[in-house]
């Protein structure tokens, strides 16, 4: 079930602290296991006799190596998996686009954008923006190969795909379109006018969220361009409250006006 949370925008979940409170538990009793394995060696290797020591130093050295970089490997992996699962703050953009002239209804796009500060500047970064996939067009065996890292052909469909998703996902992604939709805030209205009273109206809106997303890169050239990164959300999202603070509201001044956001061709009815 999506949901909406208040909670501290810098805090992390109950579920991040529990995860890191182990991961703390792990490295405290791996570092004393270490200590014990050096303790013991170390009385071994000095109760040998000079002669011996030079003929098993390489072996030792090996065997110390191995029995120190399994515990590290081991909490470097773990950390890394805590740092890639944890919750990040994201902009979901909401691009809707209106015709005069066109009866068959609003088109609607989503993409997501990250914003990331100069590590000796308190200042943000131009934001990264990619697509973000809210409605269900596309195979479980692309959803699945994105949740590997793999590329992925979203648009394409091949013999054998399998098309039978968890029995909630579309409640799931239905839930956060809503969720987009009753949160955002709208940061710029682009008007095009073109010969014989053609008009058009994009308006770009911004959810501030936290959550997690699978990205991954497109292998396809419709709608959106061979290389992109693509992405789909991964994760019950929460809205982050007070977010549009005066540093973090580059993304109201970001020209949308030359960017091709049309990377679907769904659209809502009237």
């Amino acid at each position: 079930m999506v949901e909406v949370f208040k909670t501290n925008e810098k805090g992390p979940t109950t579920a991040n602290k529990k995860f890191m409170q182990w991961l703390g538990e792990v490295y405290a009793v791996s570092f004393i296991f270490v200590q014990r394995l050096v303790t013991v060696d170390r009385y071994v290797f000095n109760s040998q006799p000079l002669h011996k020591l030079k003929r098993c130093r390489p072996y030792y050295i090996q065997e110390m190596t191995k029995r120190l970089l399994i515990p590290l490997l081991t909490l470097t992996t773990l950390t890394t998996f805590a740092q890639q699962d944890s919750l990040k703050q994201f902009v979901i953009l909401t691009f809707e686009m209106d015709r005069n002239k066109d009866s068959h209804g609003t088109f609607v796009y989503y993409w997501i954008a990250e914003l990331e500060k100069y590590e000796k500047v308190n200042e943000y970064k131009d934001p990264t923006i990619y697509s973000l996939f809210l409605h269900e067009f596309y195979s479980r065996n692309q959803l699945d190969s994105c949740c590997l890292g793999k590329t992925v052909y979203p648009f394409d469909f091949f013999k054998g795909d399998n098309f039978e998703f968890p029995g909630n996902y579309s409640e799931y992604l239905s839930e956060l379109r809503k969720l987009v939709k009753d949160n955002r805030v709208e940061i710029q209205k682009i008007n095009k006018n073109w010969k014989d009273n053609y008009k058009e109206t994009v308006t770009i809106y911004g959810t501030a969220v936290r959550g997690r997303v699978y990205k991954c890169i497109n292998g396809d050239n419709r709608y959106v361009k061979t290389g992109d990164i693509i992405s789909f959300p991964k994760s019950k999202f929460e809205i982050i409250k007070d977010y549009w603070t005066d540093d973090k509201r580059i993304l109201i001044f970001y020209d949308f006006s030359a960017m091709d956001f049309s990377n679907t061709d769904y659209r809502a009815s009237k």
